[in-house]
């Protein structure tokens, strides 16, 4: 776990214990995480509500707490490439405006397909530049 991805590997019990708003989980990247999300029952007592979809580079699990966070996150995603996504992305995946800005100064190594669309990652380079579900 690093300081840029804090969340990884524990996104589904941060949501569900309501200190992260929302994760996505791409099934490529973390199909066990994925298959825990699509297996989860869900009814009126859940604390979580969760949306499959397909996104840039497969299945994914979408897992929030309020519907208003799934649709800021629909609102980001829609978003041109640039900071201002990064700075949407970041603060609906639950990081602090520091954190976000610290990201966007220090981009990361990732393999989400959140980078699927910069420029670095077309170009051949990892290193990503908006900020994604850890």
């Amino acid at each position: 776990m690093s300081k840029i991805a804090p969340h990884e590997g524990r996104e589904i019990d941060l949501v569900i214990a309501g200190t992260k708003p929302l994760a996505v989980i791409e099934q490529r990247k973390d199909p066990d995480q994925y298959d825990r999300a699509m297996a989860m029952k869900i009814d009126e007592f859940s604390p979580v509500f969760i949306t499959p979809m397909i996104g840039p580079e497969g299945p994914e699990a979408v897992i929030y707490t309020l519907f208003g966070d799934f649709h800021k996150y629909r609102d980001a995603m829609a978003m041109p490439e640039g900071n201002a996504k990064t700075r949407a992305l970041g603060l609906v995946f639950g990081y602090s405006e520091a954190e976000v800005e610290e990201f966007i100064a220090n981009p990361p190594q990732c393999d989400c397909s959140k980078c699927s669309g910069c420029p670095q990652r077309r170009a051949g380079d990892a290193r990503r530049t908006q900020f994604h579900a850890k």
